[in-house]
């Protein structure tokens, strides 16, 4: 496990800049034009359970002093049950939103909700580490689950549930790499019999030049089928079938990172690189063509389009670029951003970062999150529906929200487990 050593005067240099950020965040909000004409004016939140409508939730500074009590989730969503305590010694107690939602999946003995969390060490000796706890809907049990790799030093950092209801996970490790592995497996697969995640054959086995290189940057799609695309290693696009065990190298990209990946409804991935502001001239947004093993480069708008995070279809074909604006069925880009101009005069501040897309929903909503790691005084998420042009910022906690094959909705939020009907709002 890494440890960093601060030299005070540094320290103290960071703390008067952030005191000085501070009284300009509440300049920012005295000078914020709220009449009705304004394209900032807050939207009528649409039901009476929202924090703040969408649109000051994805488009404004918060205009919270971290003073005010944390909203959690309220009707129409309900708790179900709370997450019980680990069993990691010499780990912390779960640490909200460190955990979350991360999958679910039908089985004989009902559907279970697999929640994913980072575990913090309570000593340098350890290292930072995952663990796993699935609800069972009909039980109304939980189950505590290792996210180790058999046994190495590995664990599994997020989740995927295949067509045919087999649970698999990317392959992660905390600081140096495990000093016994020369090449290790991108996925790992979890075994219903000993209940424990593994290696699986034939997945890409990494040739590790650099040991104290986490998977940061590895991006994983499943079709719909149940194949893997692995992006970000060695400058590839890999393909992994499970029910053959066989890996293929498909192309080459570009030597820019990958930040985000997205199925499209014609089966093609499209994937933007780290450059995902379009004021750079040139193209960050590609579409890989799985059957011809073909990469295209992606028209972008004309115009300068703010910083995005998070990309995917909706149920209807558009493409979504995080809160800011969407390409239609017809091939045009429609700019949501409702002030780029006064994103782009404060993007340096990291309040004025747009939220993360996380989900889709079958009812056509969008499902956001916001998280800075700097207490929840700007944290939160929100949904939107881009028909009726409404939103709602319900939560001033990070819960990711996931969808099971009932449309019901799931997230997690103060060591509670919540669930809501998609035809709820």
């Amino acid at each position: 496990m890494k440890s960093f050593t601060i030299i005070t005067p540094i320290l103290a240099m960071i703390f008067t800049q952030f005191v000085q950020f501070s009284v300009s965040i509440k300049q920012y909000s005295v000078s914020i034009d709220t009449s009705e004409h304004s394209l900032l004016a807050r939207q009528d939140v649409s039901t009476a359970n929202c924090v703040d409508s969408f649109q000051s939730f994805a488009y404004q500074a918060p205009l919270r002093s971290g003073e005010e009590e944390t909203v959690y989730p309220t009707t129409p969503w309900q708790i179900v049950s709370s997450l019980p305590p680990h069993n990691l010694e010499g780990y912390e107690t779960w640490t909200n939103p460190l955990v979350n939602v991360s999958t679910t999946r039908e089985v004989a003995s009902g559907d279970e909700i697999w929640t994913l969390g980072k575990v913090i060490p309570q000593n340098l000796e350890l290292p930072n580490k995952t663990h796993i706890s699935v609800y069972n809907t009909a039980s109304g049990t939980w189950e505590s689950i290792s996210a180790d790799v058999g046994d190495t030093h590995t664990f599994v950092s997020s989740l995927f549930v295949t067509p045919d209801g087999e649970v698999w996970g990317l392959t992660d490790w905390d600081g140096d790499f495990p000093p016994e592995l020369q090449q290790v497996p991108v996925l790992s697969r979890f075994n219903e019999t000993t209940r424990q995640f593994e290696f699986a054959p034939g997945v890409l086995e990494i040739p590790v030049t650099f040991r104290n290189t986490p998977f940061d940057n590895v991006r994983i799609i499943m079709d719909d089928t149940g194949v893997f695309w692995i992006f970000n290693v060695n400058n590839s696009i890999y393909r992994y079938d499970p029910a053959l065990q066989t890996t293929e190298l498909q192309t080459r990209t570009t030597e820019d990172s990958i930040a985000d990946v997205a199925l499209a409804p014609d089966g093609s991935i499209y994937f933007g690189t780290f450059s995902t502001s379009f004021r750079v001239n040139g193209s960050q947004l590609y579409q890989f063509i799985p059957a011809a093993r073909e990469i295209l480069p992606v028209a972008l708008p004309d115009e300068q389009w703010p910083m995005y995070y998070g990309l995917l279809f909706d149920p209807q074909g558009r493409l979504w670029l995080g809160a800011v604006g969407y390409r239609d069925i017809n091939g045009e880009w429609q700019l949501i951003h409702s002030s780029p101009e006064l994103y782009f005069e404060h993007e340096s501040t990291f309040v004025w970062q747009s939220p993360t897309l996380r989900l889709a929903s079958s009812d056509g909503r969008l499902w956001f999150t916001r998280y800075q790691d700097t207490g929840t005084w700007i944290d939160g998420s929100a949904w939107y529906d881009p028909e009726t042009n409404e939103g709602c910022m319900f939560t001033h906690v990070r819960g990711i929200v996931v969808e099971d094959s009932e449309q019901q909705l799931w997230l997690l939020a103060n060591g509670n487990l919540y669930r809501s009907s998609s035809a709820e709002r």
